[in-house]
């Protein structure tokens, strides 16, 4: 009888909190980015309180909150197939109760890169909108993922061609 660990399964956890991005390729030629979150307490509680008399006051309380409703979900999980890109978010600043869900199909999306000007993720819905992507993410972490959101382009435009 062997002592070692069953084998996990691809969806299982592993028991860790991720603290860097994941970048797996999908089979069918995509890839999911999942950024890890950075909900702390104290993010929480300066997101609540504004005067700091009222900070001093509420943060046990505040403690206890973030302690009984805060999830772990990932800060966002980016996902390019060959016929969309979808985005799912949850704000590193509240509890990380509330998702934001937004999906294009790939054909709509102009621009996807990392932004020159400001932090973030730059993206262009061609002819409909354009916006700044997890702005809070730090800047090497953006560099990464807009390269491979790059890359994941290239190699779907090369394939369906």
């Amino acid at each position: 009888m062997s002592n070692s660990p069953a084998p996990m399964l691809e969806y299982e956890s592993s028991g860790s909190e991720p603290t860097t991005l994941e970048i797996v390729d999908t089979l069918d030629g995509g890839v999911t980015i999942t950024v890890p979150t950075r909900r702390t307490v104290w993010r929480f509680i300066s997101s609540m309180m504004s005067a700091d008399l009222l900070a001093v006051i509420f943060s046990p309380f505040a403690w206890v909150v973030f302690r009984l409703l805060a999830t772990r979900k990932p800060r966002a999980v980016l996902r390019m197939t060959s016929t969309e890109f979808a985005v799912l978010q949850t704000s590193d600043k509240g509890l990380g109760i509330v998702e934001t869900k937004q999906f294009w199909p790939l054909t709509e999306i102009g621009e996807l890169r990392p932004n020159r000007f400001e932090y973030g993720l730059y993206v262009t819905i061609r002819g409909k909108d354009s916006f700044n992507l997890l702005p809070d993410i730090p800047p090497a972490e953006i560099a990464c993922i807009g390269k491979k959101l790059q890359d994941v382009r290239k190699r779907i435009a090369l394939s369906s061609t």
